[in-house]
């Protein structure tokens, strides 16, 4: 076998996409000959637990589990006013920066006792590739920058344009440091390459994806009464499903029979008061369900029993989000509310489902009774097909990343 260093800051017991993305590279590596000992966080208490993916880590992984001086927390929890809503301008690239000494040091004490070949750094947070920075610079090892989030690219209300600029050369200095990237789409490679220069990187698109494992068996029960939309996940930053909620307004007025019909869920790391606020401000408050956070096992077993899966991601971000490889794998059809092409186009192309302009909630509400009176009719809803989603296995991609650290050895 030959040896990969992860620098992951989310791995489990912390949950989430952050944490599911190197815990399957780990999981599946072995099968393309390489080991992946992992160095992760000791202690993060905000950050959500999911006990249950333990399970899923490789049997006798090492892991090193390193302290972090929770500085810019302490700050942020005293802080008023911009202070605490622009944690950038005083936490230096980002608020784990203070994890960077003991998740260095950590390195270079298991680098004492296993011969490694590549590091891998996922990011965010970015400070993970400030430490694989580091590594390499004492183990004389190439390095590899896992880009799970553009960054710069994304919408980020910066306190000055002076922070966005300082933040655009400090990024692309971190990154020069790098032997290669790993991004989610073409657009963020592109932005790598022909915007910041960085050639070198040559980065390879390894888009997020789902687990055989969780779907092989499919024993979930979908509930015959009531027309089911729902959506696992988390709302932060502009994200809102107040589309969704426009939407149904529209529809329950054209078609009153809709309302003792439809039940809306939602499943994650939210703000359930401002949800359900949300929801009774346009009438539809009525038909909302709040689960909360779950583990991911019960956040699979939900996903199967909906019969609609939605997305509002495509309203912020052009990026395909994370969930929506799972939705496909399914084969429930997604409703993406958005603004963004690349998210339409992305579900277009893979036939994933629907999307629609987030800011007409008519088009919204057609779609709605359409999919509704095609189930209430007994017609077979629209499906995502394995030879679409299927290029979106965990266990396959994992295999693009090895073909990478081959390359690097």
């Amino acid at each position: 076998m030959k040896e990969l260093l992860t620098i992951a800051y989310y791995y489990p017991p912390l949950g989430g996409i952050g944490a599911l993305r190197p815990l399957h590279f780990c999981r599946y590596l072995p099968e393309y000959g390489w080991r992946s000992s992992v160095i992760s966080v000791f202690n993060d208490t905000n950050y959500i637990h999911d006990n249950s993916l333990l399970n899923m880590v490789p049997p006798k992984q090492t892991i090193s589990r390193a302290y972090r001086l929770p500085i810019f927390e302490i700050i942020r929890k005293f802080a008023r006013g911009s202070v605490r809503k622009y944690t950038l301008a005083y936490s230096f690239l980002d608020p784990q920066f203070d994890w960077v000494p003991g998740a260095t040091n950590a390195g270079m004490k298991l680098a004492k006792k296993i011969d490694f070949d590549v590091i891998l750094a996922t990011a965010p947070p970015f400070s993970a590739i400030r430490v694989a920075r580091n590594l390499k610079r004492e183990l004389k090892i190439p390095a590899v920058a896992d880009l799970r989030d553009p960054f710069i690219i994304n919408v980020i209300n910066w306190p000055t344009k002076w922070h966005k600029k300082f933040y655009e050369i400090y990024w692309k200095k971190l990154l020069c440091s790098m032997d290669r990237a790993i991004v989610l789409a073409d657009f963020v490679s592109n932005n790598l390459v022909e915007t910041l220069g960085l050639h070198h990187l040559d980065p390879v698109v390894i888009p997020n994806g789902y687990d055989d494992a969780d779907f092989f068996n499919d024993g979930a029960h979908r509930s015959n009464d009531k027309f089911l939309l729902g959506y696992a996940g988390s709302f932060y930053g502009q994200m809102s499903p107040e589309p969704l909620f426009k939407s149904l307004r529209i529809a329950f007025k054209h078609r009153p029979d809709l309302r003792e019909n439809i039940q809306t869920a939602f499943m994650g790391r939210m703000s359930d008061k401002h949800v359900q606020n949300l929801a009774t401000k346009y009438g539809v408050g009525d038909v909302v369900q709040l689960l909360g956070f779950q583990e991911h096992k019960k956040a699979i077993s939900f996903i199967k029993s909906c019969h609609v899966l939605l997305l509002f991601t495509g309203m912020v971000y052009r990026s395909a989000s994370g969930k929506i490889f799972e939705y496909a794998a399914s084969e429930r059809p997604v409703l993406s509310f958005g603004v963004q092409k690349y998210t339409s186009n992305f579900i277009e192309e893979n036939q994933f489902g629907f999307s629609v302009d987030g800011t007409n909630p008519r088009e919204g509400a057609n779609r709605i009774i359409q999919l509704y009176d095609d189930w209430k009719s007994g017609k077979r809803l629209f499906t995502p097909s394995p030879e679409k989603y299927g290029q979106y296995s965990r266990k396959r991609l994992t295999g693009k990343l090895a073909e990478l650290l081959e390359e690097l050895v």
